[in-house]
């Protein structure tokens, strides 16, 4: 399980290619620390480079090798694109294919050039088909694309047994990885994180109150340069004895990172294990606490 944070969310990366139906069962399927988890939605611009970045360090399959599906179709009403998961569900944020435009001002990230409700296209990983001539039902995020919009619609069979290893462009349309999302209710994101991942984007990030146990936050460092400030307090463990910080960055997953950390623990009685594993590049401070700082 690869689990990031992000807000008050957490997100679960599945590196699997399957069909836009297998993606919205699995996730529907899924909790983590009490939460019901669903395929992902996008309310943001924020939430959009995050997500964005995720696929791009963490999903290697799908249309163009670096894509994910979205909890969005049109599949009842062609041109009216809905959420269909999470708290969004029912809402119509798009109306419309390439000439169309945002219901209320919703947020989307369109590539409207390739909004074409088309029953087939050709790219690298083959070409795909629609034999059902319904067009382009449901929409996903290719990474491959640097542009702050990067969504795309196409089809995907609704029929297709599960097979990890079927084609990613075929007769039944195409496969996508996917994320999950678990939408935590604020300051109420659970008490137990086993080896939760952020990546760093040089926000201030406060982990918030009633954590018992945290065994592995991970900073993931993909070629960022910048800050992050990670604030800890006492009344944020329950057991600060079983906090473990790590941090990884650089060329330990491949890529060079100038990243600048502050570990604000001034009210902490102990922290159990400060690391950071990486080429010794930018700086990294512990204020205040006690407890190994291997920076």
């Amino acid at each position: 399980m690869s689990i990031y944070l992000y807000g008050n969310n957490f997100y679960e990366v599945v590196n699997t290619a399957v069909t836009w139906t297998e993606a919205f069962n699995a996730a529907a399927a899924k909790s983590y620390n009490g939460v019901n988890g669903h395929l992902v939605t996008v309310s943001s611009a924020g939430e959009q480079a995050f997500l964005t970045n995720l696929t791009k360090y963490a999903v290697s399959t799908g249309w163009d090798n670096q894509s994910i599906w979205l909890a969005a179709s049109d599949a009842s009403a062609e041109g009216v694109w809905k959420w269909v998961a999470g708290p969004e569900a029912g809402q119509q944020f798009w109306s419309g294919n390439a000439t169309g435009a945002p219901t209320n001002g919703s947020f989307n990230a369109w590539i409207t050039d390739y909004l074409q409700n088309e029953n087939g296209d050709g790219g690298i990983n083959g070409v795909w088909s629609n034999p059902t001539n319904t067009g382009s039902d449901y929409a996903f995020l290719d990474a491959r694309y640097s542009s702050p919009s990067n969504w795309d619609d196409a089809y995907s069979s609704t029929s297709t047994a599960p097979a990890t290893d079927a084609p990613i462009a075929s007769a039944s349309g195409i496969r996508n990885a996917y994320v999950i999302e678990y939408e935590a209710p604020s300051g109420a994101r659970g008490n137990n994180w086993d080896n939760v991942n952020i990546l760093p984007d040089g926000s201030v990030i406060n982990l918030g109150a009633n954590i018992a146990n945290i065994d592995g936050i991970n900073i993931t460092g993909t070629g960022y340069a910048g800050n992050q400030t990670i604030y800890l307090s006492d009344a944020l463990f329950t057991n600060s004895s079983n906090v473990w910080l790590n941090i990884w960055a650089g060329n330990s997953y491949g890529v060079d990172a100038v990243i600048n950390y502050k570990i604000d623990a001034s009210a902490l009685t102990s922290i159990h294990s400060l690391g950071f594993n990486g080429p010794a590049t930018g700086n990294d401070t512990l204020i205040g606490g006690t407890g190994t700082d291997n920076f």
